[in-house]
């Protein structure tokens, strides 16, 4: 899989990876907001790995 620059990451999905990476959300949480994102096949897991 191809690594993404920020600016192709819709601002929301990009928010939750600062809260999930700063303490301000738990991993559960994150997963869970994650996967209204995941469209098209790709899971939240895909997007997880793309964003680390």
């Amino acid at each position: 899989m191809e690594r993404k620059e920020a600016a192709q990451f819709d601002q929301e999905v990009l928010d939750l990876y600062d809260d999930y990476a700063h303490g301000r959300l738990n991993r559960r949480d994150y997963i869970k907001k994650l996967g209204m994102f995941a469209v098209g096949g790709m899971t939240a897991e895909a997007l997880m790995a793309s964003l680390s």
